[in-house]
């Protein structure tokens, strides 16, 4: 027999020991990006962004409409999500 708090207590570690850690972007992961993030802006092209989160990754689809210094901004017919540069794991063209 477990305690709630004892099950709990399981759980929270289960739910740490599932956590990723954020990719580190070097300097050349980063050129890539900056890479196929001005072709997609120049092109009007569709991208598919894989962005990091801790337990498991997201996909966002649309076209690049804004770039800020760290962040740029996808946009498909029914959102506009921001999205930090660090938080992006990879870019496809659509």
């Amino acid at each position: 027999m477990i305690l709630p708090e004892h099950k709990a207590g399981i759980l929270r570690q289960q739910e740490e020991f599932r956590k990723k850690k954020r990719p580190i972007l070097d300097e050349q992961r980063l050129e890539e990006l900056s890479y196929i993030i001005r072709e997609a802006v120049n092109e009007d092209r569709e991208i598919r962004v894989r962005v990091f989160d801790e337990f498991e990754d997201g996909e966002i689809s649309g076209r690049i409409t804004k770039i800020e210094h760290n962040r740029i901004q996808v946009s498909s017919n029914w959102t506009k999500d921001w999205i930090p540069i660090e938080d992006i794991v990879s870019i496809e063209k659509a």
